[in-house]
């Protein structure tokens, strides 16, 4: 009777031994498995990305409360970081529409000078109007909507930028 408990002790301590060395080998051919099918393209979207940003420079977007920055400012920022991540030798493009009545294509169609983008981004001021997201999503309905534009399809990615202020527009 010993010998079949101690036999069964060590069946289940030779179980979980097994199972432990195969998720480390498991997990070792992921850490290796990652990068190499990361730099193929076989992970994530291949070839370029191409990014719109809706960004609200609407009266109600350059309100600050307290000594906080204002929502114009926070917008600019997020958008300098969606630029940041797209990489200009892969040929990712960005275009920008603000949204300020009548929202302006302001970078359409999308081009591959991110960093010129990320330069217009910075300049931007708020104005005194208020936003037109039909107007912004009409103009960029008009740009992607013909269906000519196939390098973008399937990696085109579209960042609405605006905190939806109470009279800012019409919902």
């Amino acid at each position: 009777e010993a010998y079949q408990r101690q036999r069964k002790r060590l069946n289940l301590e030779q179980l979980l031994l097994l199972a432990s060395r195969c998720l480390l080998v498991a997990l070792l051919a992921t850490a290796v498995g990652k990068p190499i099918l990361d730099a193929s393209g076989a992970i994530g979207p291949r070839g370029p990305r191409t990014l719109y940003i809706l960004l609200d420079n609407s009266l109600t977007a350059s309100l600050a409360e307290d000594q906080s920055p204002s929502a114009l400012e926070r917008h600019k920022s997020t958008a300098l970081k969606l630029v940041a991540e797209l990489e200009q030798s892969r040929g990712d493009r960005v275009g920008l529409i603000t949204l300020a009545s009548p929202a302006d294509a302001t970078i359409l169609p999308a081009t591959g000078d991110l960093s010129g983008v990320a330069g217009v981004i910075r300049d931007l001021k708020p104005t005194d109007a208020k936003a037109d997201f039909a107007g912004a999503l009409e103009k960029l309905r008009d740009t992607r909507g013909d269906g000519s534009n196939k390098a973008d399809e399937g990696n085109a990615y579209i960042a609405l930028l605006s905190e939806f202020r109470v009279g800012s527009t019409d919902i």
